[in-house]
């Protein structure tokens, strides 16, 4: 049996979860992922590429505005090559934005600084800079500058930076293959009736909507009986998965047999036990293989806060993310000092003429997951004299 451990403080337990476990090896990613980039991507070109048009209108040498009017010569559309533009003084070449700058230009006059005067007369209304309205090639970048860099998370914007520089489908680290695991004799699927005595389980919509969001989706989720060897069993068959999260039965009483399931199943007890409310059974364990372990508790707001404080950064730290656990310092209500626990309070933002705060909502404790229907997420307070800012963390 697992004897009874001394719960650590948020910060250790953050610490040591930050350090353990295999990285996941890396993988092309799909044409439309996300992920953690595995590699950095360079710019295999200048950009912009060439001397770029950035609004519609016509191109002109700055040389030639003592010019009462222009003469277009011709038209220069995006993705033809670069036109050249004639010797002949107040001449001009109408062009569409993203157009190569016509040779011999070096301005761009838009079409709202235009007036017609006649077949192919242009008259300048309002006078340009010179070079306006001109994107110089490699303004942006130089060829061979990293545009990413391993670490980073793979989101729309760094993408479409790696399309733009040939790089997507893009290398990525694999997501890890998640294994969820419910225990418990009083649980039933949310499809059935439970008997007086039990309950629907509704950890795997939770803990599995918190886990997509972030970009982790379950790729196995079972309910579990606590009938002697069955957790054992299940747990033990579940080698091909790079994490195990197991909920119920985490804690010191009779029935609370996933601690030893799991270092049954083969993960070493790295501790059980952290201060903070709500939360404090959790557990946490390492395989040889660099495979890690959670055991959740059963209440359902004390498994989603672990999951969003732990595990989240767990698992972005495992896909190498350099940023794996990202939150927001924010303003809330003044509360009294805890001086020996850390707690987590559900809340929603709330927009006020002095900046975004937070509206602590009031709840019936670990197990009353409804109160926190329409909750943005929570905020962490540190135990003793409470900061003026407070950690704030979204559910996924």
């Amino acid at each position: 049996m697992t004897g009874k451990s001394k719960a650590i403080p948020v910060s250790e337990a953050s610490a040591i979860i930050l350090s353990q476990g295999s990285m996941m090896p890396s993988e092309v990613a799909s044409s439309r992922a996300s992920g953690i980039v595995a590699n950095t991507v360079l710019a295999d070109r200048p950009h912009p590429p060439f001397d770029r048009v950035a609004m519609d209108g016509i191109a002109i040498r700055f040389a030639d505005m003592g010019q009462i009017l222009f003469t277009e010569e011709g038209f220069a559309p995006a993705g033809a090559p670069a036109a050249m533009l004639g010797q002949a003084q107040g001449s001009c070449l109408r062009v569409a934005t993203g157009a190569v700058l016509p040779i011999g230009a070096d301005t761009v006059i838009p079409v709202e600084h235009l007036r017609s005067a006649g077949e192919r007369r242009w008259a300048v209304e309002r006078a340009p800079v010179p070079g306006a309205n001109v994107h110089r090639k490699a303004a942006d970048l130089a060829q061979g500058t990293p545009v990413l860099t391993k670490g980073m998370r793979l989101g729309p914007c760094e993408a479409g930076a790696a399309a733009t520089f040939g790089e997507f489908p893009s290398v990525v680290a694999r997501l890890p293959r998640i294994a969820l695991v419910c225990t418990g004799d009083e649980i039933v699927p949310p499809s059935q009736t439970p008997p007086p005595h039990g309950i629907r389980a509704s950890h795997p919509a939770c803990l599995g909507t918190a886990l997509a969001l972030a970009g982790f989706p379950v790729s196995y989720e079972a309910l579990v009986s606590d009938a002697p060897g069955d957790l054992v069993n299940r747990l033990r068959g579940l080698t091909e998965y790079d994490l195990i999260l197991c909920t119920g039965g985490v804690s010191v009483g009779e029935r609370d047999l996933v601690p030893d399931a799991l270092e049954a199943a083969g993960f070493r007890k790295v501790f059980h036990g952290v201060q903070m409310k709500p939360g404090k059974p959790l557990w946490f364990g390492v395989a040889e293989d660099g495979r890690t372990a959670f055991g959740l508790p059963g209440n359902p707001v004390s498994a989603l806060v672990s999951l969003v404080r732990f595990v989240l950064p767990h698992l972005r730290y495992r896909s190498g993310d350099r940023l794996p656990d990202p939150f927001l310092r924010l303003a809330t209500e003044p509360l009294a000092p805890d001086p020996f626990r850390t707690r987590f309070l559900p809340c929603v933002l709330a927009d006020q003429p002095a900046g975004t705060r937070v509206q602590l909502v009031k709840s019936g404790g670990s197990g009353d997951l409804p109160a926190l229907v329409g909750t943005d997420g929570f905020v962490e307070v540190p135990p003793g004299d409470v900061p003026a800012a407070l950690a704030f963390r979204r559910w996924g």
